[in-house]
């Protein structure tokens, strides 16, 4: 999950290079623009999603670890 997590985080700042590249040219094309910023955002939902998964899941891991204690709070 950590790899996926370091891929879309390279994708995000790949795809914020080239919208300020493309931003920086003396006469910007706004659909790429467009294009580029709809791309960022997909891959920030993504990365959102993979966070709240894998927390997620280590939540579930720790309930399911502490359910055979007697006083999963006091973790006795």
């Amino acid at each position: 999950m950590i790899g996926r997590l370091n891929a879309l985080k390279s994708r995000h700042s790949e795809l914020e290079k080239k919208l300020s590249e493309e931003q920086a040219r003396p006469l910007p094309d706004s659909l790429d623009i467009a294009t580029l910023k709809k791309m960022k955002l997909e891959v920030k939902d993504e990365l959102r999603l993979a966070r709240d998964g894998s927390a997620a899941r280590l939540r579930r891991r720790r309930r399911r670890r502490n359910s055979g204690l007697d006083y999963p709070a006091l973790g006795v």
